[in-house]
């Protein structure tokens, strides 16, 4: 084994190591927006040893002025969230002047360069499966933020109702998997560029893995009654949801129906 295998293995695995370390700190998870992510990526960056801690370095600033880490990558994910998509099909990075204060997280990535990284991120991400949650396209992207298997499961499995390709698990599953050097699985269809955009991905998805909502959905029959839909009841495929972290934007998530 050369040499630079064994670096990056080791580098993998020390950052390995913090993602489950991240699953002893409740509190870190328990906040919603920015700063929950924000605090999730700053007990990472405490957790890694020197050596990952440069690596890591390396990976997400490309001589970047503001020092990216990983507290400041947390809340990328939710900054890419900005990019839209207008009707001749260019993507754009827009900042909404009513909520300037959405602009806070992501003031790391205001450069020309970490913008049009966020747009070419979003372009990639957009069509690969199709999701219209309020009856709008939205980005496929927005759909690797979460996973609705049932809360009556304890553990996860691909057969459960819920699940999806570009789901939350698979997401962070396709991340581990370019910084290994690995192809991204089979059937999952997300296009991540570099090792930088994966760890950038990988930095946002654990925070969204233990914040409440985010794993595990409350099904729900007509009359309001909570169901299990791998035992009894099937999902109505019309009834998509956003996920809980919508919830936070006042948005209600939408009724599933057994099957008639």
């Amino acid at each position: 084994m050369s040499r630079t295998v064994v670096a990056r293995g080791w580098f993998l695995g020390a950052l390995l190591g913090w993602l489950g370390a991240i699953a002893l700190y409740p509190s870190a998870a328990s906040a919603w927006g920015y700063e929950g992510h924000r605090v999730v990526g700053a007990i990472a960056d405490q957790l890694l040893k020197p050596a990952a801690k440069a690596k890591v370095q390396q990976l997400l600033n490309e001589g970047d002025r503001h020092g990216i880490d990983l507290r400041k990558s947390g809340p990328w994910l939710d900054c890419v969230k900005s990019v839209a998509r207008h009707d001749d099909g260019r993507f754009h990075y827009e900042v909404d002047p009513e909520h300037l204060d959405y602009e806070v997280p992501c003031t790391p990535f205001n450069s020309a360069r970490e913008r049009a990284r966020m747009v070419d991120y979003a372009a990639r991400n957009w069509s690969t499966c199709s999701y219209k949650p309020d009856g709008f396209e939205r980005g496929c992207h927005n759909t690797f933020h979460f996973v609705d298997v049932a809360i009556q499961r304890s553990t996860f499995d691909r057969s459960f109702q819920g699940t999806n390709p570009h789901d939350l698990v698979a997401a962070v599953s396709a991340a581990i998997a370019v910084l290994q050097d690995k192809p991204i699985p089979s059937p999952f269809p997300f296009s991540i560029k570099d090792k930088k955009e994966a760890l950038l991905l990988l930095a946002h998805l654990i925070g969204d893995l233990h914040q409440p909502l985010h794993v595990g959905s409350v099904y729900l029959d007509p009359n309001g009654q909570p169901v299990d839909p791998d035992v009894s009841h099937q999902v109505d495929p019309g009834s998509d949801t956003i996920g809980g972290n919508a919830i936070q934007d006042g948005v209600a998530v939408p009724y599933h129906q057994p099957a008639s």
